[in-house]
């Protein structure tokens, strides 16, 4: 709300001839103090504080109206470290204040007169008495804007289609480097954020980073312009720094990946629940993911375009992303052609060349499937090269049973090359990957 500015005037004489008469001493000088200053302070509004900023070096000028005009010299003085002018022994009488050549910081607004009057009062006789101020003021503006992952490139943010990082930090601050904090927030789920009553200046504002993501060239920091009472609009789009498969496999377990590419299992065709397998494959090479929920498997099918988010991990030499505790997450980036798995040898599976891929190994003829009622089995086989190869059903809702096989019987398998503790494994997903050969 704007505060005009409120002049005290004293002295009940308006006859300076009259009061004379009275026997009343004639009128004398006074001392008047002038202040200039920006009021900051929220919690004293009006009144000039420690948290107010004094305007120093600025002229302001002291010109008498009324009788004294033409018989009074006009005086200027200027403001000294704490924003006073201060003009000595001025006759009693009526002036009105000035700003010499002063142009207030962008978006500061006088809250009062621009050439306010001020009386010295008759009755003050070598007193410091009459004192005026020019208060400015911030007219606020807000900086707003919004932050996702443009997955249609279309430059605007579609719910639904694209991705929000809620509760990602953002920041606004008077320096590039981020170390003089104005305001922080988070992320909505809209992907908005705000920063409400900004005072008018330079700004920057400063986008989290987690590990994986990156805003482009632009940089995390971006520099913003506040007006008074506008709003500033600066989005920001971000991306993924995605790891190519093969990178992956070399990295240290823990370590948080992100990778992109095609599924070649869904959840549900090798485990249930949080401990199901779901294989993701890029052109360099293939991944297991572990924990995916079996009801994602209408979101995400064979073929199916993914980012996969999570920490890498181990399990009895399979190398996963995600674990029962910390699963990792899908994001649908499209459909795509699924993909043909890699014709192998036994020895080229025995090899692990391809680990993580889909592949395809004919003439497996079947010496052993594993007993019990367990839904997990293995099955045990030899192959045309004379290499004895492992097949592994992992809790299969796709209906993969031991019925399936027939020990002596010849089949061509198709699933996604792994190993238990370095024994090579091809882990069919549907029955039909498993087709009985002549």
């Amino acid at each position: 709300m704007v505060r005009f500015l409120r002049l005290a005037v004293a002295g009940s004489c308006t006859a300076l001839a009259a009061c004379g008469d009275q026997g009343i001493a004639p009128p004398d000088r006074g001392d008047v103090a002038v202040r200039v200053y920006l009021d900051r302070d929220p919690a004293s509004p009006g009144t000039f504080t420690a948290q107010d900023s004094a305007f120093a070096n600025v002229r302001v000028t002291l010109a008498p109206v009324g009788p004294l005009a033409g018989t009074v010299a006009s005086q200027e003085a200027t403001t000294d470290s704490q924003g006073v002018a201060t003009f000595a022994g001025v006759p009693a009488g009526q002036y009105q204040l000035a700003l010499a050549g002063f142009t207030p910081p962008t978006g500061a607004v006088l809250t009062g007169a621009a050439t306010p009057v001020l009386v010295v009062p008759v009755s003050a006789i070598g007193t410091t008495a009459p004192r005026g101020e020019f208060r400015f003021a911030w007219f606020p503006g807000r900086v707003t804007g919004l932050v996702f992952r443009d997955l249609n490139g279309n430059g605007t943010f579609d719910p639904g289609t694209d991705v929000t990082a809620t509760g990602l930090a953002v920041r606004l601050t008077r320096d590039s480097a981020g170390t003089q904090l104005v305001q922080a927030t988070t992320l909505a789920a809209t992907a908005t954020y705000a920063f409400e009553t900004v005072a008018p200046g330079t700004y920057f504002v400063q986008f989290a980073a987690p590990a994986g993501f990156t805003f482009g060239p632009a940089g995390t920091s971006r520099r913003v312009v506040v007006a008074a009472t506008q709003a500033a609009t600066l989005n920001a789009t971000y991306a993924t720094v995605t790891t190519p498969i093969a990178t992956v496999r070399t990295l240290a377990v823990g370590t948080p990946v992100v990778v992109a590419g095609i599924l070649t299992s869904r959840p549900g065709q090798m485990g249930t629940g949080a401990t199901a397998e779901v294989w993701v494959q890029d052109e360099t090479g293939g991944v297991a993911t572990f924990g995916g929920p079996t009801a994602d498997s209408t979101r995400l099918l064979v073929g199916t375009r993914v980012e996969v988010t999570g920490a890498l991990g181990v399990n009895a030499g399979q190398l996963q992303i995600g674990s029962n505790a910390a699963p990792p997450t899908y994001l649908v980036l499209g459909q795509a052609t699924p993909l043909a798995p890699v014709t192998q040898t036994g020895a080229q599976v025995n090899a692990r060349a391809l680990e993580g891929r889909l592949v395809s190994l004919a003439g497996f003829r079947v010496t052993t499937i594993g007993g019990g009622t367990a839904p997990a089995f293995t099955v045990t086989g030899t192959t045309p090269d004379g290499q004895t190869v492992q097949v592994r059903v992992g809790s299969n809702l796709a209906g993969i049973t031991r019925a399936t096989f027939a020990v002596g019987s010849t089949y061509t398998v198709v699933g996604p090359l792994s190993q238990f503790n370095g024994t090579a494994q091809i882990k069919p997903r549907t029955p039909a990957d498993i087709v009985l050969t002549p």
